[in-house]
């Protein structure tokens, strides 16, 4: 086999084996330790609930703080129901209501949210 033609599947090679490597790293990056899953099905546990909506970049950003492990947390979406939001008065999102009645309006750290449920970290 001449240079020529070996040099173009080492390319390719190399191309597939840095773009294997490209999404190996977005699904590591993106799933959950077990302490992140088990703050979030606390803070589920202690009746927490995050009000959203799709478009708020603030409540995309929230999301993203717990990875997958949000598939565990109480989201109400004002968007698709609002009515779940007009009964609690939700003015801006995300808005996260605890299940001693607490409010508290705006991005919140995941210490933060913590600190205010008593879930550790």
């Amino acid at each position: 086999m001449n240079k020529s033609k070996i040099y173009p599947i080492i390319f390719f090679v190399l191309i597939a084996a840095g773009i294997g490597f490209l999404i190996w790293q977005s699904v590591k990056n993106n799933q959950a330790n077990p302490e992140l899953i088990a703050f979030a099905k606390c803070l589920t546990e202690k009746g927490a609930v995050m009000y959203g909506t799709d478009y708020c970049e603030w409540c995309q950003k929230q999301k993203a703080d717990f990875k997958s492990a949000w598939q565990f947390i109480n989201y109400a979406n004002c968007q698709t129901d609002p009515q779940k939001c007009v009964a609690q008065n939700i003015q801006a999102t995300p808005t996260w209501i605890f299940g001693n009645g607490t409010k508290i309006e705006s991005y919140q750290t995941l210490e933060q949210l913590s600190t205010e449920s008593g879930c550790s970290l």
